[in-house]
């Protein structure tokens, strides 16, 4: 926060930064003064996570349209390349960013795009088109996001004439195969504009989505954290599986502190999963309190549900018996070099008698 001299330089940074990307039109920032530190994860070349700080707002919003031309959108779109060729959804997409308790949240709106448009394909193109751009720049604004995207769905707003009938259901959630289709339908009488219904619509899924990137976040954090025990451990079992002397010596002398380290650790990981499961819980509790629907509630729950005690269990037991092996390796080590000596110390006793 220092670096941009609080909350007001925090967003000019961002607003100057945006302004210098030709292809964005309608920058509109509204202002917070709430910051709170949050963890990241960052993913090298390698695939490793890695957990930053990062202070953000816990109010306010940007958005802006921008426009992406279409004889560059398979470069930059990952379901395009993937299917080696273009998706139409349009030139056009407005980009709302929510900064909310538990993290931002981004709405990327296909603006002109053709009917039955793959909407969720816009949130890949206009993110992979942004960083491209940031880039270029090479000032201090980055694009932060989580991925792989948990789980894909289109949303899409109906309008009805009349009056809403008693038992109709606002809205619904079609299950298909890779998205799910979430269509808001409004019944009006007087004409309410799209714009009202879009916000509308936003803060209803706004909350639970912060929440729910949240939990994905310390998911994976979590994640990241056994696949470096699961690492150490396959340090500790080349070790155990070196062979001759060379093998003996590290076994003996330096299997145990590594064993010590990894036990130590799982013990950090287990406490860290119970944690998450209490503090979650609350999450989901006083979310569920709020007034509203949620309309991802399952999705919450097993963000919440997923544990790796299992797996850390089957690392400790694997540990535990390594070490084990070498204290006994030590012992008969030990019993050897002591039966060694008393040979040799009766040798020399024999030898003075003579």
């Amino acid at each position: 926060m220092d670096q941009f001299k609080g909350a007001d330089g925090w967003f000019k940074t961002i607003e100057d930064e945006l302004g210098q990307i030709g292809t964005i039109k309608e920058l509109i920032l509204d202002r917070a003064n709430n910051f709170s530190m949050g963890s990241m994860r960052r993913v090298d070349d390698n695939g490793i996570g890695q957990i930053e700080e990062v202070e953000q707002p816990t109010r306010g919003s940007i958005s802006f349209t921008i426009s992406i031309p279409e004889r560059i959108q398979q470069k930059f779109n990952p379901y395009s390349v993937a299917a080696g060729r273009k998706y139409e959804i349009g030139t056009e997409f407005q980009v709302d960013t929510r900064y909310l308790f538990h993290g931002p949240v981004t709405f990327v709106e296909c603006v002109n795009a053709p009917p039955g448009t793959l909407a969720s394909s816009a949130v890949a193109l206009v993110r992979e088109y942004l960083r491209s751009e940031l880039q270029k720049l090479g000032g201090t604004v980055e694009l932060l996001v989580v991925g792989p995207s948990p789980f894909h769905a289109d949303f899409r707003i109906k309008t009805m004439p009349g009056a809403k009938p008693e038992e109709f259901d606002p809205i619904n959630i079609q299950k298909a195969r890779g998205f799910d289709i979430c269509t808001f339908t409004f019944h009006q009488e007087a004409g309410i504009p799209l714009e009202i219904l879009k916000r509308i619509s936003q803060s209803i899924i706004s909350d639970e989505f912060s929440l729910y990137y949240e939990l994905v976040r310390d998911r994976e954090i979590r994640s990241d954290q056994l696949q470096g025990i699961a690492i150490d451990l396959d340090i500790l079992v080349d070790m155990h599986q070196t062979r001759g002397i060379k093998g003996v010596f590290r076994r003996l002398f330096r299997s145990s502190h590594k064993a010590r380290e990894i036990i130590l650790d799982i013990l950090t990981a287990e406490a860290a999963e119970a944690n998450a499961k209490r503090s979650n819980t609350q999450q989901l509790k006083e979310l569920k309190e709020q007034p509203g629907r949620l309309i991802y509630q399952d999705k919450l729950q097993d963000q919440i549900d997923t544990s790796f005690i299992t797996e850390l269990r089957a690392l400790k037991e694997s540990a535990s018996m390594l070490e084990s092996g070498r204290t006994k390796e030590f012992e008969v080590a030990v019993l050897s070099l002591a039966t060694l000596l008393g040979a040799a110390s009766g040798a020399v006793a024999s030898l003075i008698a003579k």
